[in-house]
Formats: C-alpha cells, sequence, structure tokens
C-alpha cells in the first residue's frame, strides 16, 4: 500500500513514538492507514498525536502512495489540517509549500476527476444544490480594470461565419412578449403563448421595439444602442482584424 521509502520510515518512527510516549496537551486521533485508504476505526488502527505530529504525518502519507486517486485523497486530507483554530499553524515558508503542493497536486490533469465525464444522474444532482442560491459575486460591483480586461477580450474574439448563421436562424422571427415585469423572447407560435398563465395574462408583444443602428464600420444592423455601445462603432471587431 505505502511505498518503500525515507517517508514511510519516517512516518512509523512518529507513530511508534507517539505510542510509546504519549502528548501531554491538545490531542488529535489519527488514522494509521487512513479510511480513504481502507483503513477502519478499530483500536490498532488509531494513535493520538500532538496536532504538530498530526500535521507532519498528513505531510508524510502525501510522499508514501503512487496512485493518482490516492495522492489526491492524501492531498485533500492535509488540506484540511490547516482549517481549525485549535489545529497546528505552521510557519509562513510551510504553510505556502503546502497550499502551493495542493494546488499543484489537485488542480489541472493531476485531479483524478480530469476528464472524466459526470454522469446524468450527478449533473442533476449538481444542478438540484445549486438552484435557489445566489452567485457569490452577485450584487458585487465590478472593477474599471476587470471591465476593461473583459472588452479587449471580447474586441479580439472571432466568431465564424457559420456559427453567426446559425445563430441568426435561432433568433430570426421571435419577438419579446411580457407580463407586467415579466418578460420572453420567443416566436408568436411558441407553444409557451398557449399556457394558461400566458393566455390569462394576456402576454403581448414587446411594446418598444429595440433601435435599428447601421455600424459605419462592419455594416451590419445593430438592434439596440446599448448592444451598439458595447460591440460596435469604435469597439468593432473589423477594426481590430
Amino acid at each position: 500500500m505505502y511505498l518503500d521509502n525515507k517517508y514511510t520510515k519516517w512516518y512509523y518512527s512518529i507513530i511508534q513514538s507517539a505510542k510509546a510516549n504519549p502528548f501531554d496537551g491538545y490531542t488529535e486521533k489519527h488514522h494509521i492507514i487512513p479510511k480513504s485508504l481502507g483503513g477502519s476505526n478499530k483500536k490498532e488502527n488509531l494513535v493520538v498525536l500532538s496536532a504538530r505530529q498530526h500535521f507532519i504525518c498528513h505531510w508524510l502519507l502525501t510522499k508514501m502512495v503512487e496512485h493518482k486517486k490516492h495522492k489526491a485523497s492524501m492531498y485533500n486530507a492535509w488540506a484540511k489540517m490547516l482549517q481549525g483554530k485549535k489545529r497546528y499553524t505552521p510557519c509562513g515558508r510551510i504553510y505556502e509549500l503546502a497550499r502551493t503542493a495542493m494546488s499543484k497536486n489537485l488542480s489541472g490533469k493531476n485531479s483524478p476527476f480530469y476528464g472524466v465525464p459526470k454522469s446524468k444522474e450527478h449533473r442533476e444532482n449538481m444542478s438540484k444544490s445549486m438552484k435557489g442560491r445566489d452567485a457569490w459575486n452577485k450584487g458585487v460591483p465590478m472593477r474599471e480594470e476587470s471591465k476593461e480586461k473583459l472588452r479587449k477580450a471580447r474586441a479580439k474574439q472571432i466568431i465564424p461565419k457559420e456559427q453567426g448563421e446559425e445563430h441568426s436562424k435561432k433568433m430570426k422571427g421571435r419577438k419579446w412578449f411580457h407580463i407586467g415585469d415579466e418578460r420572453i423572447l420567443v416566436r408568436p407560435d411558441d407553444p409557451i403563448l398557449k399556457t394558461r398563465k400566458w393566455k390569462e395574462g394576456n402576454g403581448v408583444s414587446h411594446p418598444n421595439p429595440p433601435k435599428m443602428i447601421d455600424c459605419q464600420h462592419c455594416g451590419r444592423t445593430i438592434a439596440g444602442a446599448g448592444n451598439y455601445a458595447r460591440y460596435h462603432g469604435d469597439k468593432c471587431k473589423s477594426l481590430f482584424m
């Protein structure tokens, strides 16, 4: 299970020392063989360690396994050692080393979930868990610096002609229908307008159609002054091509 290296020897040395000389002070229980690797809650698999010993043991465990899944599990357990007020707080250098190592070994191709497609059931469960939650950045104003970066990135984007034509076909014939403050953009023959809510609500086409403006640079006709100001005029992509 464990690699035959110096880290494994150090690990068992700490375990034996803790059993022979129990620490007098704040302690934490530790699974000698972690539960994620098949360990149990039996007495022979448990040892009482100081917070510092516990932190070091979990650090050593990240270097004692080889399989990507096991390695990710050990790094995840080590990450949790940095949480909690009573737990051992390493010095700044060790903390930085720990966070950097965790980031490197739990992200991208090193993640055990990299490239693994999520099942339909998994996606549905994720969707249910997120429903009703507010986005973390809801109500947080975007910095001007971030806005400028987005503007520059969008200005360099080139939409393939086929994609533009496909989007145009999807949007063709659609109109705004509204009931009070609620509104939807659909075609007049869309089934949703035949539902009881929209029938009784007298959903009507939007009374204020957007102003159509011709862009002098790309020659396209743009719906709405807002769209024109955001993507055309002096910001038109044709100027950067």
